[in-house]
């Protein structure tokens, strides 16, 4: 038989294995198919459960971020007011803070002074005699404050005692510092003009230091450097102090014989600064 003839029947033969194949293939493809469709049902059934789950939480999410931002707002103004409230009587505990400093500068000079005419430990004794809060540069305050020394003092403190001038000094100043920014009637501090706001720094809305003059009893009699050794007991002890910064600067000593005193000068910054 020609070779050809040949061929025909070896692929006449072969012709059933080779649809069988084929059939097997499209099977194989079927199966992999509906497979796969099965696994794409279930898995979109598991995403419907999870969307369903996940709907409550989504609003309760959505109600918890409501709630934490008017819980937020809620902090805010509490600690304005916590803080308008700390203003109105922050004078008062600096004050009383500086009061136990000038305490603990007597009692730890006192300890350390031995009088050798008696062999006792000497009193000593110290005291403001001006206090100033330092007002920032451009400060529309100090303008002010200017005006009331210059003008208001002189007139009311005539014939007063120098103690009493001190804690007149003092009243004025808490009166006019401890005065809350929404307060109304007489005793309110007047609105500034916006203008006047615009042209301030935001630096110069706060006192970070003060300017305190101090006299003392003049102890130099007794050793020649007690009087500086108060000083610096003092200057130490505001250093420790919690109410007060560094550091601190402290002016040159001026004796008094007349009165048997002597004073100086010191700069104290602020651990926590007071916004006007």
């Amino acid at each position: 038989m020609p070779k050809s003839s040949i061929q025909v029947q070896e692929f006449a033969q072969k012709k059933p294995y080779l649809v069988a194949s084929v059939f097997s293939v499209a099977a194989a493809l079927f199966a992999i198919y509906m497979v796969q469709a099965r696994v794409c049902d279930i898995r979109r059934q598991e995403l419907d459960k999870v969307k369903a789950q996940l709907a409550p939480l989504t609003a309760s999410d959505l109600q918890l971020k409501t709630a934490k931002t008017e819980r937020d707002k809620v902090v805010k103004d509490l600690d304005d007011f916590k803080t308008l409230a700390d203003s109105r009587y922050f004078w008062i505990g600096l004050l009383d803070a500086l009061h136990q400093v000038l305490l603990q500068a007597e009692a730890a000079t006192k300890a350390d002074l031995v009088d050798p005419r008696t062999g006792a430990n000497a009193d000593v004794g110290i005291w403001i005699e001006t206090f100033r809060p330092v007002l920032p540069f451009g400060s529309p305050f100090e303008a002010e404050a200017e005006a009331a020394g210059a003008n208001a003092a002189p007139i009311m403190m005539q014939g007063i005692s120098g103690e009493s001038r001190m804690n007149y000094r003092m009243m004025m100043m808490m009166q006019r510092y401890m005065r809350g920014a929404g307060g109304g009637g007489a005793g309110a501090m007047p609105a500034m003009p916006r203008s006047t706001v615009k042209m301030i720094s935001p630096a110069s809305n706060v006192i970070s230091q003060i300017s305190v003059t101090l006299r003392g009893v003049d102890r130099n009699r007794i050793r020649p450097t007690a009087n500086a050794y108060l000083a610096y007991a003092l200057q130490q002890a505001l250093t420790n102090s919690p109410a007060f910064g560094g550091p601190i600067t402290l002016g040159d000593m001026r004796n008094d014989m007349d009165t048997n005193t002597f004073s100086f000068d010191l700069t104290i910054p602020l651990k926590h600064p007071f916004k006007l």
